[in-house]
């Protein structure tokens, strides 16, 4: 008997039917769940992806009926189905494309062999019951991010249990990652263009203020650097994450800890550029790969 993985936005008596149906006419289990149910964890660079209490796993195909609001999850789990070859309709959610967010972008980072902090997912609405697992993993702080987040928006700190509610009062998202905080000695900012680093920037020490990250961004500890005055490993790491995440220019948010083990936090597409270019060699670089492009 193969097992088949309904997955749909909200159970309705139509798809309990459509279930029903097919559970008594077919010699295999088919088996309705919602996407909200749905829990990714990256944990010592091991993925793993359930449903309820169920491994994704243990599955023969996964069979998308109904992603309203979750278009980008359901990328999430086709990213999951087909590194562990698991058949899954229909395949338009594996090329989910720009619409990709930070749980999507952080899977094929992690997949491409490329080290990440330890993160789990989970959807607003269980994540009340889910904390309790979260908080076994992870000590305070634990980094809470909505999907979408830019500039450290979205981005919240968890420093107790009584903060998982908070989080849930301060932000309506669908769903979050929450991370083990990384000992960073130093960050960076790499720029990427046409699988080549063109600018490196020493990011300031972040500081924690009213339960969020703050950074000044008009500080820096050392500003654009040469790349010949970093490791080989944050240059290839921010190549091959670019690559992974299929991008031609990419911003690559990367750090080393302090015990020397290198962590990228996201690889962000369209990155922010410094318009001097008396203080950054972005534009002018941009200016020459896009030009290289049309020759």
């Amino acid at each position: 008997m193969k097992k088949i993985l309904i997955l749909v936005n909200k159970i309705t008596s139509r798809h309990n039917q459509i279930t029903d149906y097919l559970n008594k006419n077919s010699n295999n289990k088919f088996i309705l769940k919602k996407l909200s149910e749905i829990s990714i964890s990256i944990i010592d660079s091991k993925i793993e992806c359930f449903v309820g209490d169920l491994n994704l796993l243990e599955f023969d195909l996964v069979y998308f009926r109904q992603t309203r609001n979750y278009i980008p999850l359901a990328g999430s789990i086709a990213t999951f189905c087909l590194k562990n070859n698991i058949p899954f309709i229909d395949k338009t959610f594996e090329k989910v494309g720009a619409s990709k967010d930070k749980l999507n972008n952080l899977l094929l980072i992690a997949y491409g062999n490329i080290p990440v902090p330890n993160t789990f997912y989970f959807s607003r609405e269980e994540i009340i019951n889910s904390k309790d697992e979260i908080m076994k993993s992870f000590a305070f702080p634990i980094y809470a991010k909505n999907l979408w987040s830019q500039k450290r928006n979205g981005l919240f700190i968890i420093n107790e249990i009584a903060d998982f509610e908070k989080l849930l009062k301060k932000d309506e998202s669908n769903g979050f990652l929450f991370q083990e905080k990384v000992e960073i000695d130093k960050e960076y900012r790499i720029v990427v263009m046409g699988n080549e680093v063109v600018g490196i920037h020493e990011e300031s020490t972040r500081k924690i203020i009213e339960n969020k990250i703050s950074v000044n961004d008009e500080e820096s500890s050392a500003g654009w650097i040469d790349k010949n005055n970093i490791s080989k490993e944050l240059i290839n790491y921010s190549i091959q994450g670019t690559k992974s995440v299929d991008l031609n220019i990419s911003g690559v948010d990367i750090c080393i800890d302090k015990k020397g083990k290198v962590y990228v936090f996201e690889i962000n597409r369209g990155p922010g550029l410094t318009l001097d270019p008396s203080i950054s060699p972005e534009l002018p670089e941009l200016e020459k790969y896009l030009n290289s492009l049309i020759k």
